[in-house]
C-alpha cells in the first residue's frame, strides 16, 4: 500500500502504482491481523482525504465485499448482515456523486439541477438522485450521437489502444481516439469504441473477446486464494461495472495492466509458489 502512495508524489507513475494497493488490501483481509487491518483503514482514510472519486468508492466497496466473501465463513445470520452491508454500500455509492468528484470540487445538487432544468431537463424527485440519474441515461444518448454523427471507422485502433499506450504511441493517434459527446457527460457505454472500430454488426467482436477473458479471470478466481488473482478479479469486476458508462478496458486499460503486473509477479517472483 505504501508503494501505491508514490503516485501522489510522482504523478507520472500514478496510473500504475495505484494498482498495488488492491492486492495489499486483499492480503491484509486474508491475514485477519488487527494491526494490518488498522493500517488498511488508515490507508483508505489518507487516500480519501487526498483525492476521492466515485471510482475509488466503488473499488473499495468491491475489495471489501469480495475479500470478505472469499476468506471469511459467515453463518446464515452473518450472511444477512453482509447483504445489508452491500445495500448500505450501494446507497453510499449513489450519494458519493455529491462529494466524490476528485479534482472537480464539491458538487451542489441544487445548482446542478437548476442548470439542467434550464436546458430542458425535468426532475421531480430528490435532487441528490439527479446526478446519478444523469450518469445512467446520458451514456446511451452519447452513444446514439456517436453512431449517427461520428460514423467513421478506426479499424481496430481502440482494440489496440492499451498496447499502443504501453509503447507511448497514443499521441500519434490522438485524433482517432476523439469521441465527441452530445452532453457534458463524457460517457459512451462500452459499445461506442467497438462501433468506431468495426461498425454496427461487428462491434460485437470487442465484447466477445472481453467475455472470453472475463470467464478466464472468474474461473481462476473460483479456485485460487491468492491475493494477486483476487485483486485481478476485483479490478476486472470494477471495469465490467463501469462498462455501462464507458469502456475502461480500451479507454483506460488499467485492467490489462493489472493482469500483466500480477501474473508477471507470480511467474517471475513467486515462481509458482502458493500464497
Amino acid at each position: 500500500m505504501g508503494l501505491s502512495l508514490i503516485g501522489y508524489a510522482v504523478p507520472a507513475l500514478q496510473s500504475i502504482v495505484w494498482l498495488f494497493s488492491i492486492p495489499a488490501m486483499v492480503c491484509a483481509l486474508k491475514l485477519k491481523e488487527k494491526r494490518i487491518l488498522f493500517l488498511v483503514g488508515v490507508y483508505i482514510v489518507v487516500t480519501a482525504t487526498i483525492s476521492l472519486s466515485k471510482m475509488a468508492v466503488l473499488l473499495y466497496l468491491l475489495t471489501l465485499l469480495i475479500s470478505l466473501d472469499k476468506f471469511y465463513a459467515f453463518s446464515k445470520k452473518q450472511g444477512i448482515w453482509m447483504k445489508i452491508l452491500a445495500g448500505v454500500g450501494v446507497v453510499f455509492l449513489i450519494y458519493s456523486f455529491s462529494f466524490a468528484n476528485k479534482d472537480r470540487g464539491a458538487y451542489d445538487a441544487d445548482l446542478g439541477l437548476t442548470y439542467y432544468s434550464q436546458q430542458g431537463a425535468e426532475w421531480k424527485f430528490n435532487t441528490s438522485l439527479f446526478l446519478p440519474y444523469m450518469y445512467l441515461t446520458t451514456p446511451w444518448t452519447n452513444l446514439q450521437y456517436v453512431t449517427e454523427y461520428q460514423n467513421t471507422r478506426t479499424n481496430g485502433l481502440w482494440l489496440l489502444k492499451p498496447f499502443i499506450n504501453y509503447v507511448q504511441l497514443d499521441e500519434d493517434f490522438k485524433d482517432d481516439y476523439e469521441l465527441e459527446p452530445y452532453s457534458s457527460f463524457n460517457t459512451f457505454t462500452f459499445i461506442a469504441v467497438g462501433f468506431k472500430d468495426f461498425g454496427f454488426w461487428f462491434s460485437i467482436l470487442s465484447p466477445l473477446l472481453l467475455g472470453f477473458l472475463a470467464k478466464k479471470i472468474y474461473s481462476r478466481f473460483l479456485v485460487s486464494r491468492s491475493p494477486f488473482d483476487i485483486a485481478i478479479y476485483i479490478v476486472f469486476g470494477l471495469a465490467i461495472i463501469e462498462m455501462f458508462f464507458s469502456n475502461h478496458f480500451f479507454m483506460h486499460s488499467y485492467p490489462f495492466t493489472m493482469i500483466i503486473i500480477m501474473w508477471g509477479y507470480q511467474f517471475f517472483v513467486l515462481k509458482g509458489k502458493k500464497y
